[in-house]
């Protein structure tokens, strides 16, 4: 289950919190930067949890971005990290990916777009429905 994060609650727990999203971060972007995204609603957190006979275990945290495409003006929401503390199911998987897709509805959002060089989350992705044909590639500015 996806419990969405409002800013006052990422400032409040932003300590405990900040090594998992740092950690996942796919750049070298600052502390500082992530944390106003995050307060101003650049960028959306999520606790990932799962919740049995009323005991709530965090599992993960996932932040996204909400991109708009420039000419075709399609939105996608990006995941934008993913922190794993607690191993997760199939089924937890699949109960997150559909909480995404109902907030990206809501967003007016088209597609659900992630990357990633971890081979079991492509893997993970491709049993979740995703098209996996895509590469993303990144040449360096020298």
């Amino acid at each position: 289950m996806l419990i969405r994060a409002v800013p006052a609650q990422i400032a409040e727990m932003w300590a405990s919190i900040k090594q998992g999203v740092m950690g996942a971060l796919p750049t070298d972007t600052s502390e500082a930067a992530v944390l106003q995204a995050l307060i101003d609603d650049k960028l959306q957190m999520w606790l990932v949890v799962r919740a049995v006979d009323n005991k709530v275990t965090l599992l993960g945290i996932l932040t996204t971005q909400i991109k708009e495409e420039g000419v075709s003006g399609e939105k996608a929401l990006l995941i934008y990290t993913l922190y794993g503390v607690q191993q997760m199911t199939l089924a937890d998987f699949e109960a997150n990916m559909q909480g995404l897709r109902n907030y990206a509805r809501e967003q007016g959002c088209q597609r659900i777009v992630a990357y990633t060089i971890i081979d079991n989350v492509i893997k993970l992705a491709e049993r979740l429905g995703a098209d996996v044909s895509t590469r993303f590639l990144i040449f360096k500015v020298e």
